[in-house]
């Protein structure tokens, strides 16, 4: 068809992808030089930036350094002049050429610029989706910075690159109210009622509503796409700021964990100094968190005595081996403690800290940053509202919140059928607590869609960005929306990035699936601990002294619910 550069943009994905699965050749430099030239003539300036980019790490992963270097720095010159993306991968080839010439100052000036250009692009989103997105961009120049630190040896250097990682897959700020995306949720909610009122043998009509439910999404979507955003006051961490956060911690440990090839990094951090660890493959953590997952879905719906035996053993070996690789290292620092903060990307949100050896004697919060940790500390409720709601079909949840209600005295209560979308979201505006017992979906495809079950359907993520103030504190008696979503790397989306970016204070949910009965048990002494001033950390630690180790279902409930946050 004559398309030239439809088929220059074809011949660079194919050189990607053979790039990607081990090629290197000779062959694959000559073809790269070619089409960085093609590039340029046509006037494709990204393409040519990229195949620049290709060329160098070609080069460089053939040993062939001036080569690599001199591709880098004309990779870093032509997109100087590009779009903020664009320029954004010129920061990433300055850095590759900084760091094949051991230059560990220029490497600090060139990441430490890229990450600061990035947190003012992620800012012009209103959409958290959107700037969860863009951090892809930066997390290259976070790692390549930190590699530079761990060479160093300098624990104050590893803590501020692990940071700056982290505070780039994860950016404060809240979506302003819209009409149209209001009106938008709505209809996919009409839908999606239309969809349960089929009768099972209604495959035809089954698919179209379907198909409407997906092209509302789009749109939903969309049209998040398009609203402005603006400064925001979570921008790249600096060196100053980090020491004040150090100094703001006092009695608490904080212990950051950062992934770099594969290799779980660790700092822990006191305001007597730092330790820093490299606690081996990612992979061993993976696997022995799919291992505890499978046994406290084995523990929440218990058929026999052998069964429960073989489970409780596994989570009891899963636990241990995930203690023993990210805790021990730290352990005598833990006794003293007055509360241990854990920050950790999404590979290891969804750890259940708070049961693992020494980690279980205190109150402890997961953060997905410690600039984001700091920020919620400081955030103060709105007013004194408490609003307890209870979704349809949950066994024991009309129980549980009007047992809640005699706790707290003058709460807001919405039940079945009572508990629609619209009066959650009016009542949860600006509360002081807010707890849902409710049945949850962990949306992975697309993880803004994650939602809880009311009355009248799903209140997503979407939903609950839409708020005109957020609430304090969100306790979710829910299944699994303590799991972040299924990003390839750092990123954080889901519900636990949605309300913190939001000005949540703090949330306790689960990572997993949750049986009702042992559920309630678990928020009644949490409750219970919160309407005494604790803090969330301290209430769910309080709380689950309280519950039967013994028994597998109090067990499994114990595991699976985290705090996020600190305020």
């Amino acid at each position: 068809q004559r398309r030239v550069g439809w088929r220059a943009a074809a011949s660079l994905l194919r050189l990607s992808a053979q790039v990607a699965s081990g090629g290197g050749d000779a062959a694959i430099l000559r073809n790269l030089r070619r089409l960085e030239q093609e590039m340029a003539e046509i006037g494709n300036g990204r393409g040519r930036v990229e195949a620049a980019h290709l060329y160098g790490e070609v080069a460089a992963a053939r040993g062939n350094d001036t080569a690599a270097v001199a591709a880098f720095d004309r990779a870093a010159r032509m997109a100087g002049r590009g779009t903020a993306v664009l320029r954004l991968q010129g920061y990433h080839a300055a850095a590759r050429s900084a760091e094949i010439t051991a230059d560990a100052r220029r490497i600090g000036q060139v990441c430490r610029r890229g990450l600061d250009e990035l947190a003012n692009y992620q800012a012009t989103f209103a959409s958290v989706e959107l700037r969860t997105r863009a951090a892809a961009h930066g997390r290259v120049l976070a790692e390549i910075g930190l590699r530079c630190a761990l060479r160093s040896g300098r624990g104050e250097q590893i803590w501020n690159w692990i940071e700056r990682g982290h505070a780039t897959a994860f950016v404060g700020g809240r979506t302003p109210s819209d009409e149209r995306l209001q009106e938008l949720l709505a209809m996919r909610r009409a839908d999606e009622r239309a969809l349960l009122d089929l009768p099972p043998d209604a495959a035809s009509d089954r698919a179209d509503v379907l198909r409407r439910v997906r092209a509302a999404e789009r749109r939903i979507r969309s049209a998040s796409w398009t609203l402005k955003g603006g400064p925001d006051d979570l921008t790249a961490p600096s060196v100053r700021s980090m020491r004040e956060l150090r100094a703001d911690l006092d009695d608490r440990l904080l212990l950051q964990y950062g992934v770099i090839d594969g290799q779980i990094h660790a700092v822990a951090v006191t305001d007597h100094g730092f330790r820093c660890r490299m606690l081996g493959d990612l992979h061993e953590v993976r696997t022995a968190g799919q291992h505890l997952a499978f046994a406290l879905r084995r523990l929440a719906q218990p058929r026999s005595a052998g069964a429960v035996r073989a489970a409780f053993a596994s989570a009891d070996d899963s636990l241990d081996r995930l203690r023993a690789q990210l805790v021990d290292p730290f352990s005598d620092l833990v006794p003293g403690i007055g509360e241990v903060v854990v920050v950790a990307q999404n590979q290891l949100m969804a750890v259940p800290w708070g049961m693992l050896g020494p980690l279980a004697d205190q109150p402890l919060c997961v953060a997905p940053s410690a600039t984001a940790w700091r920020r919620s500390t400081r955030r103060e409720p709105a007013g004194d509202r408490v609003v307890l709601v209870a979704g349809p079909d949950v066994e024991h949840g009309t129980a549980e919140v009007d047992e809640l209600a005699g706790i707290h005295g003058r709460a807001h209560v919405l039940a079945d059928p009572d508990a629609s979308c619209a009066q959650v979201r009016r009542a949860a505006s600006g509360a002081r607590l807010v707890h849902v017992a409710a049945h949850g979906t962990l949306r992975a495809d697309s993880p803004t869609f994650s939602s809880l079950v009311l009355s009248d359907g799903s209140l997503t993520l979407h939903d609950l960005d839409q708020m005109e103030a957020p609430a304090h504190h969100w306790i979710l008696a829910a299944c699994d929306l303590g799991r972040p979503g299924t990003l390839a790397g750092a990123e954080l989306e889901g519900v636990v990035a949605t309300a913190l970016a939001g000005g949540t204070g703090a949330l306790v949910a689960a990572g997993v699936s949750v049986p009702d009965l042992s559920t309630r048990r678990l928020m009644v002494e949490l409750h219970r601990c919160l309407a005494e001033q604790r803090s969330p950390a301290a209430a769910l630690w309080v709380a689950r002294q309280a519950v039967d180790a013994d028994d597998p279902t109090d067990f499994a409930t114990s595991v699976a619910f985290s705090c996020y946050g600190g305020g």
